[in-house]
């Protein structure tokens, strides 16, 4: 789509989680059963806000119910009743790495992601039946269980049942929910695994040797001219 958009070229890419910040999370106590982190908007996150509110509805009225907290950012005068009531507020940068830490067991769900087209019906889904986000790699990178929303192409990511954990929809999720706070053991067992995957695969050095290959490759391919590359340093340190 980029390319028909007017894009000279493309490169698939995704980035990495910064193996540093497990220094700044550790500490970090799972005060949570269930925990999420990231926006809540009515156009980008329907699916998604059904997931939380399902969450959120068992938490308050199921017949065992469970601890939640929600660090949702966006439009939070739109929160329903119940998913308000466990939302502690947006986190961002580190702190959202430790408050993904809080939780036993980290909630993931993409957003919509659609070309639109006025002269189009219906929008384009740019994503359709893929994802690569981001909290994919914060939650496993810091040891977190992961209960994410299944997609065909997780598996080029992590062995779902095995790394991280999959639903398919809010009777699922429930259920998983409650499996995985009933045997700890297994869900340690899972989480140890993925974080295991995400710091040698997908750190913030690998993909950096990644980016700066697509970068070689681009100018060996055009003949740029200029400062060697050779001097390029690609460094883990924090300095922001």
């Amino acid at each position: 789509m980029a390319l028909k958009l007017g894009a000279k070229s493309v490169e698939h890419f995704f980035p990495g989680f910064p193996e540093w910040m497990n220094d700044y999370v550790r500490d970090a106590s799972p005060d949570f059963d269930v925990v999420f982190s990231g926006t809540w908007s009515s156009n980008q996150h329907p699916r998604r806000n059904r997931y939380l509110k399902a969450i959120a509805d068992e938490a308050a009225q199921g017949s065992r119910g469970f601890t939640c907290g929600f660090y949702i950012n966006g439009q939070n005068e739109n929160l329903p009743t119940n998913v308000s009531k466990y939302n502690l507020g947006p986190r961002f940068g580190v702190a959202m790495h430790q408050a993904l830490h809080t939780g036993r067991i980290v909630i993931d769900g993409r957003g919509t992601l659609e070309l639109k087209n006025p002269s189009l019906t219906p929008n384009i889904d740019l994503a359709e039946k893929q994802t690569a986000n981001m909290r994919l790699f914060e939650a496993t990178g810091t040891g977190s269980f992961l209960l994410t929303e299944y997609y065909e192409n997780l598996q080029d990511y992590f062995q779902p049942g095995v790394e991280i954990e999959t639903f398919k929809d809010e009777n699922e999720l429930i259920e998983k929910i409650y499996y995985y706070l009933d045997n700890p053991e297994k869900r340690k067992a899972i989480a140890s695994r993925g974080q295991k995957r995400c710091l040698s695969e997908y750190s913030m050095g690998k993909r950096a040797l990644e980016f700066n290959r697509i970068i070689q490759k681009n100018i060996k391919s055009k003949n740029i001219t200029g400062p060697s590359h050779e001097k390029c340093n690609f460094s883990n340190k924090n300095t922001s």
